[in-house]
């Protein structure tokens, strides 16, 4: 199967959700990128379930849902409908060899990052990070979809739709490691978990939406002085959104005083890093393959990969 496309249109995937609660506009959204990808959707109709107001059902219904998606045959890929909250409560639940027996690529972000280090961690398999079913997909994160499930090129480059790009590297024009990361918040909350990864020699990508400057700070230090940073190869900052709006006139401002914050910590400890590059809570969104060995060139800001080092673990 090596050298073939995961999928074909036609192909069956599987709807999960196991954080937040789905509403009506989350479906409909959710049905207009299964139609333009040409997928079939396969659920349990337990995903529509409300538990707590805040979780889309028990812990127990959302695992149950997860291992019956998982080990259904007709299913080639897992979507995520939408984040929230809740991944990190369904962990410990998951019968991980189960999920190796029938190892499929998981599609999601934000809290979902927490169930990518959780099947990483475990089992050592590879996500992809970038949208949810939710999110109503621009032309540039479709085409990195189809790129990813539908096409066999051997190798990949991912390049940013975002113009403001800043970089800065003290050594070197290019790094090398495993690519792992997520949303900032979902990275502090799996500290002294059994699912978080170690940092050393990987390359790291970290997303924020709707934190005060403060916070950002707060967590980048907590980061710092669990340890985290201090062996990694690079670094790569995706957008940081403030769609409330409360603080700054513009999200420009805000992002400036974000990459202020990044400066003063990375510059003096002298850990390379890009800031801007179009992943995240936007509508651009960047596919990046989590738990894959990646080269990053500073030069262009791109992100290179070899298809078979994150296509090879679904292969059967």
């Amino acid at each position: 199967m090596s050298s073939k496309s995961l999928l074909q249109r036609g192909d069956t995937i599987g709807l999960i959700t196991p954080a937040g609660v789905i509403k009506q506009r989350d479906w409909d959204q959710l049905i207009k990128n299964l139609e333009i990808l040409g997928l079939k959707a396969r659920y349990s109709k337990s995903i529509f379930s409300v538990y707590k107001e805040y979780l889309a059902g028990s812990d127990e219904k959302r695992i149950e849902e997860l291992h019956k998606i998982y080990t259904d045959k007709e299913v080639k890929a897992v979507l995520a409908v939408r984040g929230g909250y809740g991944c990190s409560r369904i962990a410990e639940g998951i019968d991980y060899d189960l999920i190796r027996k029938y190892p499929k690529p998981l599609i999601g972000y934000s809290d979902l990052t927490f169930l990518q280090f959780a099947l990483y961690k475990k089992l050592q398999i590879p996500s992809l990070h970038g949208i949810t079913g939710n999110r109503r997909f621009s032309y540039y994160t479709r085409k990195l979809i189809q790129e990813y499930l539908f096409e066999d090129h051997p190798q990949m480059v991912l390049t940013s739709k975002e113009s403001e790009i800043h970089k800065y590297t003290p050594k070197q024009e290019s790094y090398k490691g495993i690519l792992i990361g997520g949303n900032l918040t979902i990275l502090l909350s799996l500290l002294g978990t059994p699912f978080d990864i170690p940092w050393d020699d990987a390359v790291i990508f970290i997303e924020e939406i709707n934190e005060p400057v403060y916070k950002v700070d707060r967590m980048l230090q907590q980061l710092f002085q669990a340890g985290k940073f201090q062996k990694v190869q690079a670094v790569l900052f995706g957008k940081f959104s403030e769609s409330n709006g409360h603080d700054f006139q513009t999200n420009a401002l805000y992002e400036q005083r974000i990459h202020e914050i990044i400066k003063e910590k990375f510059l003096p400890r002298q850990i390379p890093y890009i800031f801007g590059l179009s992943f995240g809570h936007i509508q651009k969104q960047m596919i990046l393959p989590f738990g894959t060995p990646v080269t990053v060139d500073f030069t262009d800001a791109s992100i290179h990969f070899l298809r078979k080092d994150w296509q090879s673990f679904f292969e059967v």
